[in-house]
């Protein structure tokens, strides 16, 4: 089913900006591992790929601590969402968001982010606008390469969406609904992590999700 512009909106806003992938990530599948299939001794060489490429990914322990999000990465991979990208959107994010790991729980700040997705319709501008100010908590658990977010706790985020038509403003449904109206939020991405860098891609089955990595930098 495609999703309106009001209803893909704050859906999208959920999958990005409390990092909990689409609504409900699929399982990604294991990745191939390199020069398995022998059972020959592996050379040296060959040993010491899969060591640099957990070095790359960092694991879980590198998830942890404050991460600062990329707002303008947050505006491209918002105009890779499903049904977004043949609108041709003009996509604003302001504000600023940190997501802290400790190992177990996500913690989001928001402090005045405002995301703002407008298009035309019938040759009239369209404007939807989320506001979030507040704290989200979520539980996740880690692998070296996957993430997985669940019980996502939106309840001490203040979130107002709003749809601007013809210079009339309408208050519509925010994330808050999301779960009420059967729609849940959290789910699995893949993800690689250095001491400066962080980036997650939602993983959803029978969908393409390369163009939805979030990126975060490093508090």
């Amino acid at each position: 089913m495609r999703l309106s512009l009001t209803a893909a909106t704050p859906l999208a806003l959920g999958a990005l900006l409390a990092l909990t992938g689409c609504t409900g990530g699929g399982d990604a599948g294991a990745e191939p591992t390199d020069g398995a299939t022998s059972s020959a001794e592996p050379t040296a060489e060959e040993s010491a790929e899969p060591e640099e490429d957990a070095e790359a990914s960092g694991g879980p322990d590198c998830l942890e601590g404050t991460w600062d999000s990329d707002l303008a990465a947050v505006a491209e991979s918002m105009s890779s969402m499903p049904g977004f990208e043949e609108m041709n959107p003009t996509i604003e994010v302001t504000g600023t968001s940190t997501v802290t790991f400790d190992g177990t729980t996500m913690t989001t700040e928001y402090v005045d982010q405002v995301s703002s997705v407008t298009i035309e319709i019938n040759g009239s501008p369209m404007t939807t606008r989320t506001s979030m100010d507040g704290t989200l908590t979520a539980a996740y658990t880690a692998t070296d390469t996957e993430i997985t977010v669940s019980d996502v706790d939106l309840s001490g985020v203040t979130i107002t969406n709003t749809s601007v038509v013809d210079g009339q403003e309408t208050e519509v449904p925010g994330l808050e609904s999301a779960e009420a109206s059967g729609v849940p939020l959290g789910g699995t991405s893949t993800y690689t992590c250095t001491d400066e860098r962080l980036e997650m891609t939602p993983q959803v089955e029978g969908v393409e999700t390369g163009g939805l990595t979030q990126v975060l930098t490093r508090d």
